[in-house]
């Protein structure tokens, strides 16, 4: 596994993580405590450049991800710990999306955000753990920051 800023690769030649998933949580955990951001990820996708991106993304209690919109690509939330709120805007109006893995129904554990969506992300608890599903390939200039 490579590690740059909170991210974390896990590419060794199409090998496929033998890890725990409680392992894997508790690094992430660890490491988005040690980030400015305090947030952290682990790309299971091998670049960039691929057409499918899965993400397992750790949110601390006082991380967000402000809003923001994709113009051409859909995104799939499954939330594994914690409860996570989306924030979806529409012209001057707004309102909230919780997702939690302990939830009752299916439609308060996944989420389709469906591009051309202004949204914003944070975690509700301690800590937020998710996969995150998107196409690809990722360019800084297909997620557009909005001051809202």
């Amino acid at each position: 596994m490579i590690q740059q800023k909170g991210v974390l690769w896990l590419h060794d030649e199409g090998m496929h993580c033998h890890e725990k998933l409680d392992s894997l949580i508790n690094r992430l955990k660890a490491i988005a405590l040690g980030t400015d951001l305090k947030r952290s990820r682990i790309c299971f996708h091998k670049s960039n450049e691929d057409k499918l991106h899965v993400m397992l993304i750790c949110l601390h209690k006082t991380s967000s991800v402000q809003p923001h919109v994709h113009e051409s690509r859909n995104e799939f939330y499954q939330v594994i710990e914690g409860e996570l709120e989306l924030t979806i805007y529409s012209g001057d109006r707004s309102h909230n999306v919780i997702l939690c893995h302990e939830a009752e129904t299916i439609d308060r554990r996944f989420f389709l955000m469906e591009s051309g969506i202004v949204h914003a992300v944070r975690s509700m608890t301690e800590f937020a753990l998710f996969f995150e599903y998107t196409t690809g390939p990722f360019t800084s200039s297909s997620t557009n920051f909005k001051s809202i």
